[in-house]
């Protein structure tokens, strides 16, 4: 079941190169847990790269330890957009 109450995104900016980090918690069409990463910077191209996992709570640990390398690399996390 689809469970868009704990769909998560953070995004990370780095504003003396430019580069930018994205990470989404969200399901797929079949109720699987995804944690999506996208990254680049203003001059190239970026990346992304998807991982399925096996819970929810999985995706909170891995997301708790990406928040703790943004911030060792001093990226700034940026609010949400909301439309």
């Amino acid at each position: 079941m689809i469970d868009l109450e704990h769909w998560q995104t953070q995004h990370w900016y780095k504003s003396e190169n430019r580069r930018f980090y994205r990470v989404e918690l969200h399901q797929d069409l079949f109720g699987n847990w995804l944690l999506t990463r996208t990254w680049g910077s203003a001059y190239k191209l970026g990346r992304q790269v998807s991982e399925c996992l096996d819970s929810w709570e999985d995706g909170l640990i891995v997301l708790q330890r990406i928040r703790k390398q943004r911030a060792a690399k001093h990226y700034q996390p940026q609010p949400e957009k909301r439309a």
